[in-house]
């Protein structure tokens, strides 16, 4: 298809090429050059401005004349009469003398020579305005088909094109990120706060995972874990060397945090983290249910507010670990902005939820490929399980309402 668009943009280049060139050549004829009428491919054009030929040809019609000395009898021709030019009806061929007469008209004109002949009419357009309009109409579409000629083609044609592969995919643009800036502190302990002592998530956390360890009645061979695509069906198989190194970037996130915010006891979730708790919560729902277009249109409408002005290096999210993160399937990335809730980082979470939003715009262009085919349902259902665990156990004012967000997406769903 990149062939088919080439050779369509070339098409709609060469032929803007041609009516600019075509205007200047009929500019330069005529008004530099003072010539008579302008031949552009054997063709010339007059405009009529008398009723002598009302009937077959009104006043402001537009004519085309075929340049040619080649005519006949009854042929409507133009020719010139002094210093004008004359749209009449050949009657009567003598020689070298034609005579002609206009059809509304009483009397012959005068007596014309082959040399004073222009051609024969091959074509009347009338009304005059009527084509200047489709010409206005048409330069005005050339023009947004040139400045728009992707988007146009793409609609006109309905196509879906494969996005262009970087050579190292794995490696996120710097612009996604922005030099630093001052900014105010918006991360105020404001509302009811959730207090979740870091030592009972421990305890937690094991008890889940000896729990899936006894209900996981999966067969696997040769260290492989199978990996569903919601979509089709189709069945994926990713090595437990993928798994080891999904725990080392978790672990190594964790220890990064622990270096930046020092070793903390207790989290506590204010109204802003409770908010995103939720929201990842939501998200790991829609990659569950395979509802990738309220995914993309949940990344893009966050409930919490952004920021791109701080430098991200400084804050923990150094170029190799940004790119190791990228790597990640996104049921890991969700993951780590988990760890970032609990450790209350604002700086860490929303660096990685950058990476995030781009994973999932790069993944969009490619009908989420990376979602689907390293989609481990497993592990997003420990993650789910987890965050509702969390809930259950030290959401005792119902600050964290994971019922609620569920239902939502149950509806959503329908």
């Amino acid at each position: 298809m990149k062939k088919v668009k080439a050779i369509f943009r070339n098409i709609f280049y060469c032929f803007l090429v041609l009516l600019v060139g075509l205007c200047c050549y009929v500019f330069i004829c005529l008004d530099i050059l003072h010539k008579d009428y302008v031949n552009v491919f054997g063709y010339t054009y007059f405009v009529v401005v008398s009723g002598s030929m009302s009937g077959e040809i009104e006043v402001n019609d537009i004519v085309i004349v075929d340049i040619t000395k080649k005519v006949e009898v009854d042929d409507i021709i133009a020719f010139k009469n002094d210093k004008t030019v004359v749209t009449h009806r050949l009657v009567q061929k003598d020689g070298d003398r034609y005579i002609t007469k206009g059809d509304m008209n009483d009397t012959y004109d005068k007596a014309i020579t082959r040399k004073d002949i222009i051609g024969k009419i091959k074509f009347v357009i009338s009304p005059k305005f009527l084509l200047e309009f489709i010409v206005l109409v048409f330069i005005i579409l050339i023009s947004l088909a040139l400045i728009n000629f992707e988007g146009i083609f793409k609609k006109l044609f309905k196509i879906e094109e494969k996005p262009i592969v970087r050579e190292n995919k794995n490696v996120l643009p710097q612009d996604i990120f922005c030099s630093p800036q001052e900014r105010n502190n918006f991360n105020e302990h404001s509302g009811l706060t959730i207090t979740i002592p870091m030592k009972e998530l421990k305890d937690l956390k094991k008890i889940l995972e000896k729990e899936q360890t006894d209900s996981d009645n999966v067969e696997v061979l040769d260290d492989e874990v199978e990996v569903l695509d919601l979509e089709n069906d189709d069945i994926y198989t990713t090595t437990n060397d993928q798994e080891l190194k999904e725990e080392e970037m978790y672990n190594i996130v964790d220890v990064a945090l622990k270096v930046k915010n020092g070793a903390i006891e207790t989290t506590h979730l204010n109204k802003e983290w409770q908010k995103k708790y939720k929201y990842i919560y939501r998200l790991c729902l829609y990659i569950q249910s395979g509802r990738y277009d309220l995914l993309d249109k949940a990344i893009n409408d966050v409930p919490f507010k952004e920021y791109f002005d701080y430098d991200i290096d400084k804050v923990g999210l150094y170029k190799e670990l940004r790119n190791r993160i990228y790597d990640l399937p996104i049921y890991a990335v969700l993951k780590i902005l988990f760890i970032t809730i609990l450790y209350n980082d604002v700086h860490f979470f929303d660096g990685v939820f950058k990476i995030l939003k781009y994973k999932v715009l790069i993944d969009k262009n490619n009908s989420f490929v990376v979602v689907k085919e390293r989609y481990d349902r497993k592990r997003l259902k420990e993650l789910i399980n987890f965050m509702e665990r969390i809930a259950k156990r030290f959401n005792k004012d119902d600050n964290l309402d994971l019922n609620r967000e569920k239902k939502l997406v149950d509806i959503s769903n329908y």
